[in-house]
């Protein structure tokens, strides 16, 4: 029996060598999970059972037994790169069926599908039809990054807003409106006041501006004021200064006046000497000999500037008000500030490019069903304690303004998307909800509907500020990155700074790991005696998470393996010197005479 003991040992410690020199050959393999050689006793049994005094007659290998401890991750910087921290499988696809893993290390292969060693890394589907996409448990597909141009979205994606949240400055005036003054053309016939041109003032009055009668010394005099029944009050107008074509209406009566153009900013008079901020600021020539400038600064202040464009020190005194015409509109302003002095010929209208006509003013970047981006600016007038409106402007790449009021090229006068009112806690008392016209943007796109939503933006007593823009549309992209969470939620980055979920990483687990089939490549395959997998996102029951640009490095621990090398040695050896003996005893019986 001594030898049937000798061999068994022999065979036993030959199989814990060979699991020792597998451990320490994948000592470096990414996700291996090192063994061990398991035994048992064994004896000679017969019908009656074991004998009191019977030996055992050797050993048996009954496992190599896996061990499913943690592994230590190590960082790598590829973003491909996964490790499991805890429990869990990675759950791969070939054309032979599924198998499990723990090696992490995965490409993108030519079709865009993430693998290893050319099997497939599953997870949960996306549902891309909804806004924001829904991952789909339970339905476990490939995982496929597409690497194609991202299609664009349009800003009016579903219906959705443009969610605007800002504060308003409540401190801020109201942008005031000056009276309206109408003009009333003379008739052919009838009274010198009914044949007169004459501007109705906001308290029925009427201001002659332009005499007429016959015979002529019946005309009413230059200023002249009527009352509301057409009847000559016997005083000049005295009111609220205003202006009406080359005339300047004040409390000291009518001013015949040349009327001066506004020279814009940029224009140097051709003086090559001239102050900066004579360059840069609008201006008006006030003297001719010699040319003297009356200049209007950022600030609405205004300076004199000499014949060379510098500004004269000390400042010269310009006694007259004046009036300039600016494009359309007529304006009147005070030579002493250079400021717009209250009346004028009708109310002060919203202008995008005169910021004195709104209180604060954003822009964002919105896109047609193209792509092609478009600069929406969103102004913000105040009309009142908690009384705000709002108006809209797009520009496209072409150079094309459109005003969103009224869906058409932009001009005076613009329509404003709407209004909102705050109470007195600086709250939203309507819901901040205003809808632009629809419209067709150059370039052949398709007609855009923008809402915008300013639910969330307050008044208080503190400067303006923009707290929030988001918009659905975006440009069409590449991908440039991916990005993998610790739930497993795998994300594309694009060129236009879009994120795209592509899936969810699946992690199976089983109720006996160690019954799990191993195939090579790292790979196991389920069993009866491993049990029936369960499926669970990253995080969940009985996983652990996904650390991404990571790998999980194998659980041989070399420093014990080679240890445990030379303990099996030693059990080899004396397994063999077991049967040595045994054979001298032999030989010592056959010699015997």
């Amino acid at each position: 029996m001594a030898f049937q003991h000798g061999l068994s040992g022999i065979n036993a410690a030959s199989k814990q060598l060979d699991a020792i020199g597998n451990n320490v050959a994948n000592s470096s393999t990414v996700g291996f999970k090192g063994s061990r050689a398991e035994f048992a006793d064994m004896f000679a049994v017969t019908f009656y059972g074991v004998a009191a005094t019977q030996n055992g007659i050797g050993v048996n290998t009954t496992l190599i037994a896996q061990q499913f401890g943690q592994g230590n991750i190590t960082t790598t910087g590829n973003q491909l790169d996964m490790a499991i921290s805890g429990n869990g499988f990675f759950v791969m696809q070939n054309a032979n069926g599924i198998s499990y893993t723990r090696n992490g290390q995965f490409q993108i292969d030519r079709e865009g599908y993430i693998n290893n060693g050319g099997d497939y890394l599953m997870g949960w589907a996306v549902d891309d039809s909804t806004n924001p996409p829904t991952i789909q448990n339970g339905n476990l597909q490939p995982l496929r990054v597409d690497n194609s141009l991202l299609v664009p979205r349009p800003s009016d994606f579903g219906g959705l807003p443009i969610n605007v949240q800002l504060n308003l400055d409540s401190r801020k005036n109201p942008i005031g409106t000056v009276p309206s003054y109408e003009f009333v053309a003379g008739s052919t016939t009838g009274t010198p006041f009914e044949q007169s041109g004459k501007v109705k003032l906001p308290d029925g009055n009427f201001v002659i501006v332009d005499p007429k009668g016959t015979p002529a010394p019946t005309a009413p005099t230059l200023g002249a004021l009527f009352d509301a029944a057409g009847v000559n009050t016997g005083f000049l107008y005295n009111g609220n200064m205003f202006a009406f074509g080359d005339k300047l209406f004040s409390p000291t009566g009518p001013t015949v006046e040349s009327p001066k153009t506004l020279l814009p900013a940029g224009d140097n008079q051709g003086l090559i000497t001239a102050d900066p901020e004579f360059v840069n600021s609008e201006k008006i020539q006030i003297g001719t000999t010699p040319n003297r400038y009356l200049v209007f600064t950022n600030d609405g202040s205004a300076s004199t500037y000499d014949a060379n464009g510098n500004k004269e020190t000390p400042q010269l005194a310009v006694t007259d008000n004046f009036i300039w015409k600016d494009g359309e509109a007529t304006k009147v302003y005070s030579s002493a500030k250079g400021v717009e002095l209250a009346g004028g010929a009708a109310e002060v209208s919203f202008n995008p490019n005169d910021p004195k006509t709104y209180t604060s003013t954003t822009s964002l970047t919105a896109y047609d069903s193209l792509g092609n981006p478009i600069q929406v600016s969103v102004f913000q007038k105040k009309l009142g304690d908690g009384r705000w409106e709002v108006f809209a402007t797009a520009k496209h790449a072409d150079g094309s303004t459109v005003d969103l009021g009224t869906g058409q090229v932009a001009k005076s006068p613009y329509t404003a998307l709407g209004n909102i009112q705050f109470s007195t806690d600086g709250k939203l008392i309507n819901t901040g909800a205003l809808n632009a016209a629809s419209y067709t943007p150059p370039g052949g796109g398709a007609a855009l509907n923008l809402k915008f939503d300013l639910g969330g933006t307050t008044q208080f007593g503190t400067n303006f500020a923009v707290n929030q823009i988001v918009q659905p549309g975006y440009a069409s992209a590449v991908v440039t990155n991916m990005v993998i969470d610790k739930t497993g939620i795998v994300s594309a980055k694009y060129s236009n700074g879009q994120n795209k979920v592509i899936g969810q990483v699946v992690l199976a687990n089983f109720a006996n790991q160690q019954g799990l089939q191993s195939i090579g490549n790292n790979r196991w395959i389920e069993t009866y005696a491993s049990g029936t997998p369960t499926r669970n996102d990253p995080g969940s029951t009985n996983v652990g998470l996904i650390q991404s640009q990571a790998l999980e490095d194998s659980n041989v621990d070399l420093t014990g393996e080679l240890v445990n090398m030379i303990t099996a040695q030693r059990y080899y050896q004396a397994n063999a010197q077991t049967i040595k003996v045994h054979d001298q005893v032999l030989q010592s019986l056959m010699q015997m005479r």
